[in-house]
């Protein structure tokens, strides 16, 4: 369980940067709700539900977030971002 909160804490901080402020609400946040959050995020990456998030998960859930954005940005008739 240590080592699955250590991990989820982990995760998080990558989800926080990478989405930054996308689910949170102005204001102060909790460690309860910081980690409700994490472990919430770490449900929807890991699409097997075995406690291990693989690479391949990782990779498949940023590419879930990317669609979604692009097609947000094309529902609002944005370009979306290429590199």
């Amino acid at each position: 369980m240590k080592k699955l909160l250590v991990l989820v804490t982990i995760l998080s901080a990558f989800a926080f940067n990478a989405h930054a402020g996308s689910h949170m609400k102005k204001g102060d946040v909790s460690k309860t709700d910081y980690l409700k959050q994490a472990e919430a995020r770490f449900d929807r990456m890991d699409a097997d539900k075995d406690g291990i998030l693989t690479v391949a998960e990782k990779k498949a859930y940023s590419a879930k977030l990317k669609e979604a954005r692009e097609a947000k940005k094309a529902k609002e008739g944005t370009k979306p971002q290429t590199k």
